[in-house]
């Protein structure tokens, strides 16, 4: 959590959630044998799948809320959101979600977290877009802030 953390410029907190869901997979999976699984932790997901899934992207009262999912494919992935319109946890951002996919737990709740800080207004959604193609552990990243979507990286959106 503290080198996530470190890379995204945020603080430690950020990326409980995304470390705990992949610690949960990984016990399940060392300890039970589990061929897959798949932990969420209030909007922060871990996953161990051997085919490919869609990941819904809720956005609270967004028109575009659970409209969208990322088709991800077979292997170990941080699938975490962020929001500032949704939820208890602070935020210095007004996204309705930003979701970030990383190899790692932990700092794919980090950075998005630290993503969906950067975002106020729609016309945000590009530059924030642009930063996080920037970081190399980040697979994708989507970014909804109301009527605008942005995706970058390597897993596709579907509509639902």
């Amino acid at each position: 959590m503290e080198e996530a953390s470190l890379w995204s410029e945020t603080g430690p907190m950020s990326a409980v959630a995304g470390a705990m869901a992949q610690e949960m997979v990984w016990f399940l999976r060392d300890r039970f044998g589990s061929g897959e699984a798949l932990v969420e932790n209030g909007g922060d997901l871990f996953v161990h799948c051997h085919s490919p899934l869609r990941i819904a992207i809720h956005a609270g009262t967004s028109p575009l809320s659970d409209k969208l999912a990322l088709e991800v494919p077979a292997g170990e992935w941080g699938i975490c959101t962020s929001s500032g319109t949704l939820g208890h946890s602070y935020s210095a951002g007004k996204a309705d979600a930003c979701t970030v996919v990383c190899a790692d737990g932990a700092r794919a709740d980090a950075w998005a977290t630290a993503l969906a800080n950067q975002v106020q207004e729609e016309e945000d959604v590009e530059k924030v877009l642009e930063a996080s193609s920037r970081v190399p552990e980040i697979v994708s990243c989507v970014i909804l802030k109301g009527g605008k979507i942005g995706a970058r990286g390597r897993f596709p959106l579907a509509v639902l």
